[in-house]
């Protein structure tokens, strides 16, 4: 039984393999054999293959081990780890595939300051991690790898597991089969961030009932979640445990997730959290959290099940301030003002929306249009993005928020923005609102009627942030 159960799983393994195009590169280097010590750098010239317990040990500091596209791989009972770095610290692994070690296919205990590079790791299936960071390893970086976990069961092993401190998974691809989960982090201190989180999939065959979140924070503290993708798994994409703290997640997509089961885009239950700039699109929710997280705004969701996200607010909006101000003050002639915002996301803005009112004059009307700038160094508005069409505010208007259309919708990479307001030739009709934020407006005269100027140019600057928003798609 076991026998058929392990070619299942290699079977697995090769037509993962060839689905996602890893394959053996040819190098002339030195010769090394399954269970080697390596002490100086090595480049491997031919693939190990069915090592009966480890591949490769790392025998001392500061050496490379480049696998030059080869393969280090497992004998059908093999024991032992693909690459052990055990009591070693500045190590590079890099540029090829280990695979179905039961110890892991690489392994990092009691080091520091190591590199994974350009890897791609296959598990085994008896429930040890792809990569594997015990918890007396630290300041490991992993970038530019592919980890895939492939288990017959819901307990099996993870594609990554952090349980040290201070580590760096980074522009990596995480995938799972009937995992516990892809990627789980139970260390303090580590970044995850720009990862693609999934596929994970449940197939026929699999045994147990559910397949957890592609990314999982288990524990720990003061763990960073940034800019990641969570895109079509059959669970959940990223979820927080509630003996986690001080974990950040931002900037993060999750989209497509809750294939086969209920799952939400984000779920966070730990209160001591924060969670800001994150797009949920598509799940069962989009984000679900505890009461008592922070959230830190520029939350968006939207074609989630109802409601979008609960105990965080999300919008459907692009990016700004969504806050009513508190004092308003009057559009003086000619003048332009506008405050900077950050976008998260690549996006297509369609229009501005500022909270205005009429209430400045008693008779007469003033022309504006809505105005997007890129940012300079320094924080100054720079180039002309964008300009709407003209809006005619009436004196007397009562205060709400005024909508200003672009002809010619700009598509924008995330970075900061300059939304604003060009005021026309009538002075003092038309008033914004604002609420006290240092630094937070620049404003200079400039002619309404020969267009706004291309860049900003110089502004004054003024202790204010305007109530205004972008809205338009993703």
């Amino acid at each position: 039984m076991r026998l058929s159960v392990r070619v299942s799983v290699l079977s697995l393994v090769v037509a993962a393999l060839l689905t996602f195009g890893w394959g053996a590169g040819e190098a002339a280097a030195t010769h090394a054999s399954c269970g080697d010590t390596i002490t100086t750098d090595t480049t491997l010239d031919s693939d190990l293959v069915n090592c009966p317990e480890n591949g490769v040990v790392i025998g001392a500091d500061n050496i490379t081990l480049d696998l030059a596209g080869h393969t280090i791989d497992a004998a059908l009972d093999g024991t032992g780890s693909g690459v052990l770095i055990a009591s070693r610290r500045g190590v590079t692994v890099k540029n090829g595939t280990v695979q179905e070690f039961n110890n892991s296919p690489i392994r990092l205990r009691a080091t520091s300051d190591n590199r994974l590079e350009g890897l791609n790791i296959a598990t085994g299936g008896n429930g040890s991690s792809g990569i594997a960071i015990e918890a007396t390893a630290s300041r490991t970086l992993i970038t530019d790898t592919t980890a895939v976990a492939f288990a017959i069961s819901a307990s099996g092993p993870n594609a990554i597991e952090i349980a040290g401190d201070a580590n760096v998974v980074e522009d990596s691809v995480v995938r799972g089969s009937c995992a516990t989960t892809g990627f789980e982090v139970t260390g303090s201190d580590n970044r995850i961030k720009n990862n693609t989180l999934g596929p994970q999939r449940f197939f026929e065959g699999c045994q147990g009932s559910v397949v957890a979140s592609a990314l999982t924070v288990s524990a720990g503290r003061d763990n960073q979640v940034l800019g990641n993708k969570a895109i079509n798994n059959d669970a959940g994409g990223i979820l927080v445990s509630a003996t986690a703290s001080g974990t950040l997640v931002q900037g993060n997509i999750a989209s497509d997730n809750a294939r086969r089961f209920a799952g939400d885009g984000i779920t966070v239950n730990s209160p001591a959290t924060t969670i800001a700039g994150n797009l949920a699109d598509r799940n069962t929710l989009g984000i679900r959290a505890v009461v008592g997280v922070v959230d830190g705004g520029g939350n968006t969701a939207q074609g989630n099940g109802e409601p979008q996200c609960i105990n965080v607010r999300c919008d459907r909006r692009l990016f700004g301030n969504r806050t009513v101000g508190t004092s308003f003050s009057p559009m003086s002639a000619n003048v332009k003002r506008a405050s900077p915002f950050t976008l998260y996301f690549p996006a297509t803005v369609r229009k501005l929306s500022a909270y205005l009112d009429g209430e400045g004059a008693t008779s007469g009307s003033q022309v504006l249009r809505g105005v997007l700038y890129s940012n300079d160094p320094g924080l100054v508005p720079g180039a002309l993005r964008a300009r709407s069409f003209q809006v005619t505010l009436p004196a007397g208007l009562g205060p709400g928020w005024v909508n200003f259309y672009f002809p010619f919708p700009p598509r924008l990479d995330p970075g900061v923005y300059w939304l604003g307001i060009h005021s026309g030739a009538t002075n003092g009709v038309a008033r914004f609102a604002w609420q006290s934020k240092p630094g937070f407006r620049r404003y200079n005269i400039d002619a309404f009627g020969d267009g706004s100027s291309y860049p900003f140019g110089p502004a004054f600057l003024a202790d204010e942030e305007m109530s205004i928003y972008a809205s338009g798609s993703y």
